[in-house]
This record gives structure tokens, sequence and C-alpha cells, in this order.
């Protein structure tokens, strides 16, 4: 299954294709630096997810969050039309209620804490998906991928 998530994946990783459906999506060309920064997010994200595989335990939450993000400001500049990495929210826009306090329990435990969803790439990706993730057009096969 993870390698079916990755071929899907890898499309938004190949500048021709990229270029080719955001503006069969959206009627406007994508410019060589705006594909080269969208493409960058995915090809940061399946790197985060392969170090994961190998990283503490300890450290792989922390890689595989920003995996997470990285797709996710990559969708963002795919489903936004005009998006530019200056234009995203510079932070994830999840906090933590009561951290200081979920902590200080003996033992500590993560149980407790209730994350909250601000403004913030999160925020911002649930915006620009409406409920659905964006697909290429069926016509494109892996093969023509990284």
């Amino acid at each position: 299954m993870e390698s079916d998530v990755w071929n899907s994946l890898s499309r938004f990783q190949t500048h021709d294709l990229v270029r080719r459906e955001y503006e069969r999506r959206h009627g406007r060309e994508l410019s060589a630096a705006r594909t080269w920064e969208l493409t960058s997010c995915f090809v940061q994200a399946r790197e985060y997810f392969a170090s994961a595989k190998s990283a503490a335990e300890a450290v792989r939450p922390l890689l595989l969050y920003y995996g997470v993000l990285s797709v996710s400001r990559g969708m963002i500049l795919f489903l936004k039309p005009g998006a530019t990495e200056e234009s995203l929210k510079p932070s994830h826009g999840l906090r933590t209620n009561n951290w200081n306090a979920t902590f200080a329990r003996q033992p500590p435990t993560v149980r407790g804490l209730e994350v909250v969803v601000e403004a913030g790439a999160f925020a911002e990706l649930a915006a620009v998906t409406a409920g659905s993730a964006p697909r290429l057009s069926a016509s494109h096969s892996s093969a023509a991928c990284l």
C-alpha cells in the first residue's frame, strides 16, 4: 500500500507533468520557479518518510510530521491558483491545550493532549481540498514519473 501511495505522489515530483496538470486544472501556466517550489515539497516529503523508516523511535514522529507538512504544502501550492511559498502560512497551525499541565502529571503522557487547529498550513490544506484530494488525470501513467 505504501508503494501505491508514493507511486501516485511521485507524479508531483515530475516538472513537466505538474506543469501540464496545473495548466489543465487552473487554465494558467505555472512558471519554472513555481514548479520547482511545488515539486520540491513532494521530494522533501518522500525523503522525510524514507528517513523515518530507519530513524530511532525518538526521532521518527518528528520526521513523519515534517513529511506530512511537506505533502500538505505541496498540495496547497498545486490546488490554490497563484499560491507561492511566500504566500503560504509560516506556521503549521496546530496548538496544544494545557501542554504543561498534561506533562506535569506523573507519569507524563501524551494521551491527554488536546490539539487545536488554528490559522496555518493544516487549516489552509483543509480549505483548498474541501475534503477531497487532488488527482492527476488518468491519462498519465506512473511510468512517466521519477
